[in-house]
């Protein structure tokens, strides 16, 4: 910030001329705007955030857009999941942990994606009803650390060196 203020200064500014860029003292704005998001009676963000880590986890978020959950997006055809794992979230004091955990110990994360039924595929093509896990692929770290554990050089301990994967010199 200072670097900043000293690019600033002229013939005619000084850096002792502009005011701090902080206030010592807080007005409470942030607070209360933080406050506000969290409070039980406005359950939008925690909406925003269980319809983010459902699209983490099946690929197709719950509403169409998930940057927009407002009155010009389409009400969702899972509103009441999506409502439920809202009020899970907050009652579990805003947990991703048991928020990702109820999801993936849910029926439908659990169903297999080589379900082939032809009058289900027939009626729900577009798989919008979760009678089949979607097929997506996997990212590049999961490819990487199954590859690993294949080869039994998968270290599950936290943290630790990286595993050198480049090429040998045999």
């Amino acid at each position: 910030i200072r670097a900043s203020r000293k690019a600033l200064e002229g013939p005619v500014h000084k850096e002792s001329d502009y005011a701090p860029a902080y206030t010592r003292t807080s007005t409470g704005r942030r607070l209360s705007l933080a406050r506000w998001m969290t409070d039980r009676d406005n359950p939008l963000t925690a909406r925003v955030a269980v319809n983010h880590v459902w699209t983490r986890h099946f690929g197709e978020p719950l509403i169409e857009s998930v940057f927009d959950l407002g009155l010009r997006a389409n009400k969702p055809l899972h509103a009441d999941v999506l409502d439920y794992l809202a009020a899970e979230f907050m009652e579990s004091d805003w947990s991703f942990r048991q928020l990702h955990r109820l999801i993936v110990t849910s029926q439908a994360y659990q169903l297999s994606s080589s379900a082939t039924d032809p009058q289900t595929i027939g009626r729900d093509p577009a798989n919008q009803f979760y009678w089949r896990m979607n097929v997506r692929r996997m990212e590049s770290q999961i490819v990487r650390d199954s590859i690993l554990q294949l080869a039994g050089s998968l270290d599950p301990a936290l943290g630790g060196p990286s595993q050198d994967v480049g090429n040998d010199s045999r």
